[in-house]
């Protein structure tokens, strides 16, 4: 739940137990003045018909007087009166006034009160007219009260509606800042440091967003540092690579030429051509030479950063599988490649990926079966995968010393995602890495300039 939904819901709740509270009020009141207003219309009544007996004795027709003095309460809206014979038959009744917009029954039901009744008798010389009887009618005070209920009610509802609507439109342009700081986490969680929030609205907010501007301009500037210095470390090792290269090249491979001359040379003298004994252990050590020879150039072929260029990635690829078959006869390896080159800088790139990959399956998976493609994908990325059905990770700590680390290096100063897991099916090892098109790893270093998320 947002925050902003929190401080809608818990204003929303707020406003509904004032409305609540002002519904009990509201009721309270009314049943108050209904009360009030019944006994107060009893009491003017009871004066009114008082006032008019008073005069009953200077009129010529009493009877007519009574009646005309009982339709004066016509219309009346607490009252009814009625002039009740001795026979207790109403000779006339008023008739009170009648609301158009009448209260719901239950709402009479809540509000009204008791029957407030009051006897007015006649003097004794107009006893034989009958008495005078007093009705308080809480029907038109209820209905009253309902109307002013519901207007309250309503101004309450539609002003408690237009502080919600104002809390919620203040609390989105206050907390705006705060959707748009997580879409810049999002972005510099996958990567990218180039979001700027604009620093601006609350002292508060303007705070964190400069905040946030130094932690993802030192987080920027810590990437592109890393990335020199992986550059470095990799120019390092391609060094190293190269120096160790020179030095069996230069020195081991001239040695073991000249011990492979000197013992030709001795399996030419008589001694060795006259004793059999002494022939077999020269060619036995002739052979053991002309392996360590083959050995020194595949160690060469491995260390050798120029190799892809030189061959080009099928040719070292197929060299790097043939090295590895020799080694291990009974693994098939598979090799499809989509393209004979990819770039350049891929292709080095994706010539190690392989070379690591499988030196790790062969050392620590015992596969049967081991694939390798590469391919250029419909948009444009290159992708590359090698696949084994040896143990798997859990099972052989694959990939755990610095060789995962360098891949991993390499593939990121190219721009690239590695990826390294087990297979579905819990057999074996798979190690694919992904590149951007080309144009885009070329561009990388720049895509981490600054740029302003404005508000």
């Amino acid at each position: 739940m947002t925050l902003r939904l929190q401080f809608v819901i818990w204003i929303a709740l707020v406003l509904t137990t004032s409305l609540g509270l002002g519904s009990v009020a509201i009721y309270w009141h009314a049943a108050h003045k209904v009360g009030n207003e019944m006994h107060t219309a009893i009491l003017v009544g009871e004066h009114t018909v008082d006032s008019a007996i008073a005069a009953l004795s200077e009129t010529a027709n009493p009877p007519r007087w009574l009646r005309m003095m009982v339709g004066g309460f016509d219309g009346d809206r607490h009252l009814r009166v009625s002039l009740v014979a001795p026979n207790n038959v109403a000779a006339a009744t008023s008739t009170p006034f009648v609301a158009r917009n009448r209260a719901p029954a239950w709402f009479h039901g809540v509000l009204a009160t008791a029957p407030l009744t009051a006897r007015i008798e006649l003097p004794d010389r107009f006893a034989t007219l009958g008495t005078i009887l007093l009705e308080a009618d809480s029907h038109n005070e209820v209905d009253e009260a309902w109307n002013d209920a519901i207007i309250s009610l309503t101004m309450l509802a539609l002003l408690s509606s237009l502080v919600l609507g104002l809390v919620y439109w203040m609390l989105g342009r206050a907390l705006k800042p705060l959707d748009q700081m997580a879409m810049a986490f999002a972005r510099i969680g996958s990567g990218d440091y180039r979001p700027r929030l604009a620093e601006g609205g609350p002292l508060e907010l303007v705070r964190v967003c400069r905040g946030f501007n130094q932690m993802a301009w030192r987080l920027g500037d810590m990437y592109r540092r890393n990335r020199r210095l992986e550059a470095q470390v990799m120019a390092v090792q391609e060094e190293e690579r190269a120096e160790l290269a020179r030095n069996l090249h230069d020195d081991i491979a001239p040695l073991l030429f000249a011990v492979s001359a000197d013992v030709a040379s001795i399996q030419k003298e008589d001694a060795a051509r006259t004793s059999a004994k002494i022939g077999t252990r020269l060619e036995t050590i002739r052979e053991t030479i002309g392996q360590m020879q083959r050995q020194v150039r595949g160690i060469l072929g491995l260390l050798r950063p120029h190799v892809v260029a030189e061959l080009g990635l099928v040719r070292a690829v197929d060299n790097l599988v043939a090295f590895w078959q020799k080694r291990y006869p009974s693994i098939d390896l598979e090799t499809r490649l989509g393209s004979n080159t990819f770039g350049d800088r891929l292709d080095e790139t994706l010539y190690r990926v392989v070379q690591e990959a499988l030196s790790n399956a062969m050392r620590h998976g015992q596969p049967t079966l081991i694939k390798i493609s590469a391919k250029r994908e419909a948009d444009g990325h290159v992708a590359v995968e090698v696949t084994d059905d040896g143990g798997g990770l859990r099972d052989c700590g694959y990939g755990a010393g610095f060789g995962l680390v360098g891949m991993r290096e390499r593939v990121k100063s190219a721009g690239g995602t590695l990826t390294v897991k087990n297979r579905v099916d819990g057999r074996g090892v798979i190690v694919s890495a992904r590149f951007p098109r080309e144009g885009l790893a070329k561009r990388a270093d720049h895509q981490r300039a600054p740029a302003l998320v404005s508000k």
